[in-house]
């Protein structure tokens, strides 16, 4: 184990703490309906020579080495965060807006990245000196020194990552096809990769110098340097373990009930986890020679070399191992680690797509507005008596409003005076509704008409205006005696 100062490019043991790096992995911990793949995301990670846990109020508690500030958490860092990841002088943390932040040594640019908007991370994993995340479209980007094109990324298509795991000089991932990549320095065979047929993992994690995955029937597989036994794989037997972490020289998984099983080099009893009941446990990550867990009381248990940084919080036990379990962002009553929607209130859920977001952050499809005009239909008697209030029957095939208005010329009577058109009449009307409309004159017109004229015909338009503004006209002729 290295304690290179940070004034110098670090050159220490990676740190890959990253316990629950795939979906199987964390949904022990309520893990999000939209599919989160978080390193860390099981509320704590150990570093080269530091440790970081989330409590369940989504605070950062760090402790250990801090001669680069890798444990010095910015001032923010007192709430809203979901995944933590430890690297060798270095952390990084996904926060419940999905940005990321990181702080400590900075000599690669490690800590500089992503050059992305805020708010578009799932995954975020920290190795020797750089990082990776998975983006909110399943891309990954890595940043840092990438000696060994550790940082270079998979070459495979943008979009189809579901998590990412840094170890030192190395990066593994699982793609959305269960698949595992591997890049960057292989002189162990670190990245070389299973001899199961891809696409049939849950889980990955990247070491010092060696891999660790979990297949779809639960078993772990190894490959890499084994100079301390580290990819020997547990004794007990395949097919019962949801979690698993490389750590230096060791590696440590949970099984099936819930106990932590350690194999490879036991610094400082490293590999060893009698100092805590078995059978008990939600998390567990593997440092360079330190093991840091989360029991099921949400206490951590850490042991291994360099106790004094491996101590663990001065906290009160019961408040870790459960990021973002007291956050409801929309206060529907749904936590946001498991909410399909946390900003717009979902309460039920309802997600007719089945694609993960709920219902109600989605954008409804549009629908075209409705172009066609209202049925209008007259009625009415065509012949009425001259000098008495014209009737018309209207009636529409949907709510609507109606005018009607005209004017009546006689014969005999020249010029037609102005007065001779007809008052406005109007109605709203229901679907389907009848209204019979009456259109007068003038009293001064309709003594003028009835001296002058003993028979007229009216001309009666009609206009009716639906509820989205559809217009329909209509022309009904009435004669006058």
């Amino acid at each position: 184990m290295s304690d290179d100062s940070p004034g110098m490019a670090p050159v220490g043991r990676a740190v890959r703490a990253s316990t629950l790096v795939a979906a199987f992995a964390i949904a022990v911990f309520a893990q999000p309906a939209t599919g989160y793949a978080y390193d860390g995301a099981g509320g704590i990670s150990a570093g080269d020579n530091h440790t970081c846990a989330i409590d369940n109020v989504a605070s950062i508690t760090c402790w250990g080495q801090d001669d680069a500030n890798q444990t010095s958490e910015p001032t923010d860092a007192q709430g809203g965060f979901r995944a933590i990841s430890n690297g060798t002088y270095h952390t990084c943390a996904i926060d419940v807006a999905d940005s990321i932040s990181c702080w400590g040594f900075d000599g690669g640019g490690e800590t500089s990245g992503p050059d992305t908007a805020a708010g578009e991370f799932k995954a975020v994993s920290a190795g020797l000196d750089y990082t990776c995340a998975v983006d909110e479209t399943s891309s990954i980007g890595c940043w840092g020194t990438g000696a060994y094109g550790e940082v270079s990324g998979p070459d495979a298509a943008a979009g189809e990552f579901e998590s990412v795991s840094a170890g030192e000089d190395h990066t593994c991932a699982l793609d959305t096809a269960d698949s595992i990549s591997c890049w960057g320095r292989n002189d162990q065979g670190q990245t070389t990769g299973p001899s199961a047929a891809p696409g049939e993992f849950k889980a990955v994690s990247a070491g010092l110098e060696h891999t660790c995955t979990i297949d779809v029937v639960n078993s772990i597989s190894c490959w890499g340097l084994d100079n301390q036994a580290q990819t020997s794989g547990p004794s007990a037997a395949p097919g019962e373990f949801k979690a698993v972490s490389a750590g230096g020289h060791q590696t440590c998984a949970i099984d099936a009930t819930d106990s932590i099983s350690c194999w490879g080099l036991g610094v400082g009893d490293a590999t060893s986890a009698a100092n805590a009941a078995l059978g008990e446990f939600k998390a567990v990550s593997a440092g360079d020679a330190h093991v840091c867990a989360i029991d099921a009381a949400d206490s951590i248990s850490c042991w291994g070399a360099a106790i004094a940084k491996t101590t663990g919080p001065d906290t009160a036990s019961g408040v870790f191992g459960v990021p973002g379990a007291t956050i409801d962002t929309d206060a529907d009553g749904i936590d946001d680690v498991a909410d399909n929607c946390e900003d717009v209130v979902n309460g039920g859920q309802a997600d007719g797509d089945g694609d993960g977001i709920g219902d109600a952050c989605e954008t409804p499809a549009t629908t075209p507005p409705d172009t066609t005009p209202p049925d209008i239909r007259l009625g009415g008697s065509k012949t009425q008596r001259l000098g008495k209030p014209i009737k018309v029957t209207i009636s529409c095939d949907a709510p609507c409003s109606v005018v009607a208005k005209g004017k009546v010329k006689p014969k005999g009577v020249k010029p037609l005076p102005k007065a001779a058109k007809l008052k406005r009449a109007s109605a709203e009307l229901a679907a389907g509704e009848r209204e019979t409309l009456k259109l007068r004159l003038t009293k001064k017109a309709a003594r003028k008409l009835k001296r002058g004229a003993d028979r007229a015909f009216a001309k009666i338009k009609v206009k009716a205006t639906d509820a989205v503004g559809n217009e329909a006209k209509e022309t009904k002729k009435v004669k006058l005696r």
